[in-house]
């Protein structure tokens, strides 16, 4: 109910909502809207409240509270989706696993404000700076086999995007094989997924997500000036926190309920769309060493198909890639 009454307010800024009118429209007392409003209150927002005129809302916090992104959520994931929300975690990854393993429904979702060990693929470290982006885990239970799974971090990088899209209009932004999301030849966007399975059945998935919404060039650490970016930066104004992660989320549920119906076509087409590299000439960087193709196409797996450059079509699974740039040309696309 305290979320319904914060919806009321945030549809109707600026102006007053009489305490008669959500009464009737919810169903509950007057007592118990002021207890509603004063719990809203004590998470930070600041409501005032006038004799016969009603409730206005003021000011709202700058926090990924469940309350901040439901709202924004569409109506049928409300009830689907439950949010845990921390000021400072380690990472949202451990934590969701911790409540995964414990039975933690599909739909879960973990929230920090800041994470001091958060983490990005092969164990790189990723920066998470306290209020300025969006740090969570997503748990799923999906009824695939633990190799189909190898599409959902492309799913997550459309979805990123979608948000983006939707979120800042005009803002330009992409995918680079797998699922990193570039705007500027910058990093906006990274996304880790783990995974608990057996032989032939997933147990959960654990799909964390780090985007850049509202920093500034000096809140990016030194290694990380020039190579990573922020929607605020892009935007030229500061985002709302709470509507971009119900766009991610919402963008999220919509192409991994069509996944689960359709199959692999749900997600290659969409990424086909975002994607950076296809159609262009790529290093892959391997732990075996590096090499040179043009990138053609992804397949059902979520793998890159690569021309080299005796001509052979190489499936690649694992490692990093760049753009091949001419001579005097600088590449960013490498993280």
């Amino acid at each position: 109910m305290k979320e319904k009454i914060l919806e009321m307010l945030l549809a109707s800024p600026g102006k007053p909502i009489s305490g008669e009118e959500i009464s009737r429209l919810l169903g509950i007392s007057r007592a118990a809207i002021w207890k509603h409003i004063q719990a809203l209150r004590a998470e930070g927002y600041e409501i005032e409240s006038r004799t016969r005129q009603g409730y206005r809302l003021l000011q709202q916090p700058d926090l990924l509270t469940g309350q901040s992104i439901w709202p924004y959520l569409i109506a049928d994931l409300r009830e689907r989706i439950k949010i845990f929300h921390f000021h400072q975690l380690d990472s949202t990854n451990i934590y969701a696993r911790k409540l995964a393993t414990a039975g933690a429904p599909e739909g879960t979702v973990v929230i920090a404000e800041s994470q001091w060990a958060g983490k990005g693929r092969k164990g790189r470290s990723w920066q998470s700076a306290s209020g300025k982006g969006m740090w969570l885990t997503l748990v799923l239970r999906p009824p695939i086999l633990p190799r189909q799974t190898t599409l959902l971090p492309l799913l997550t990088a459309v979805a990123v995007v979608e948000a983006v899209e939707k979120t800042v209009p005009g803002a330009a932004c992409g995918i680079k094989w797998p699922n990193d999301v570039l705007a500027q030849n910058r990093k906006l966007a990274g996304i880790l997924t783990e995974m608990s399975a057996e032989l032939d059945m997933v147990n959960f998935v654990l799909v964390g997500v780090g985007v850049n919404l509202n920093q500034d060039e000096e809140d990016f650490a030194p290694d990380l000036l020039g190579t990573a970016i922020s929607l605020k930066q892009l935007a030229g104004d500061k985002v709302n926190r709470g509507q971009f992660t119900a766009a991610f989320i919402n963008a999220f549920w919509k192409l991994y309920e069509r996944y689960l119906q359709e199959g692999a076509q749900a997600v290659l087409g969409p990424w086909r769309q975002k994607a950076l590299v296809l159609g262009k000439e790529v290093i892959i960087h391997e732990y075996t060493g590096d090499w040179a193709g043009m990138a053609l196409d992804i397949d059902e797996e979520g793998a890159l198909l690569v021309r080299d450059e005796q001509q052979q079509i190489r499936r690649v699974l694992a490692g990093d890639v760049t753009l091949r740039l001419g001579e005097g040309q600088k590449n960013d696309t490498g993280f």
